[in-house]
This record gives structure tokens, C-alpha cells and sequence, in this order.
């Protein structure tokens, strides 16, 4: 069975491991894949384990925002906390998950980091963080 999988993923048997890990459920991401007209192979699976991952930071920056909006929402203007809510929404809006998270995919070689703005992502969403690690499979 392993063989037949090696040829379909044009991996080795010891690349395959680096699935085990994933939380995704990677018969969707096939699918997807094949509906697209892609051939899924590893390398190609785990491009887009980390695009789930780019996209779940999205939303986890855009959800911080939002709630230090809501907060400040309920605050006057000028209030110690008020301003620094404001901080955390200009730090927070200064991020783009699109061009902070890179990563590269070659068999065991495969890993992603933040090429930008790791402290700020570290800080704000430490939570979410270790979350889509989870999901990813992968670490930071």
C-alpha cells in the first residue's frame, strides 16, 4: 500500500511522516486539489496545509483587531487604556499574514516561519499561534 502512495505523491517512504501530524483533514485538501486539476503531490499538499494555515492567521489578526475595536468601543477618549488598545490595533493592522509566513516544501526539508513580524504575531496571538501549529502540523 505504502508503494502505491510513494508514486502517487512522488515522495520516499520516510517523507510520507511528515503528514502524521497535520490536523487538516488532507482527503478535503486532495479533493480540492483534484477539483482544481492539480496533481496532488506531497510537496503540493503541504503548499496548501500552509495556506490553510496563512488564512487561519488572517482571520486570528482580524479577530484581534476587532475585539481591541469592541473594547475601545466602550472606552472615552483618552483613557490610558484607550490609548493603548489603539496601539495594539495599529501593531495589529500593520500585519499581513500574506507576506509575513513564508515557508518552503521539499519532503523532510519542509518547514514555514514568519519572514516578518514574528514578535508582533507572538505577542497579540500567542494562543492562535500554537493553534494553527496544531492544524498545520508544523511549528513556527
Amino acid at each position: 500500500m505504502e508503494d502505491i502512495l510513494l508514486v502517487l505523491l512522488e515522495c520516499g517512504s520516510l517523507d510520507l511522516r511528515i503528514l502524521d501530524d497535520v490536523g487538516y483533514d488532507l482527503g478535503e485538501i486532495v479533493e480540492e486539489l483534484q477539483t482544481d486539476g492539480i496533481k496532488p503531490t506531497l510537496n503540493i499538499i503541504t503548499g496548501e496545509i500552509f495556506r490553510k494555515g496563512q488564512l487561519e492567521l488572517t482571520g486570528a489578526v482580524r479577530d484581534a483587531i476587532d475585539e481591541r475595536k469592541n473594547q475601545k468601543d466602550n472606552m472615552e477618549e483618552g483613557e490610558v487604556e484607550y490609548d493603548r488598545l489603539q496601539e495594539e490595533i495599529d501593531e495589529l493592522e500593520s500585519l499581513n499574514p500574506w507576506e509575513d509566513m513564508s515557508w518552503y516544501c521539499n519532503c523532510i526539508g519542509t518547514s514555514c516561519w514568519f519572514s516578518n513580524n514574528e514578535e508582533i504575531y507572538r505577542k497579540y496571538i500567542p494562543d492562535a499561534i500554537s493553534n494553527i501549529e496544531d492544524n498545520m502540523g508544523f511549528e513556527f
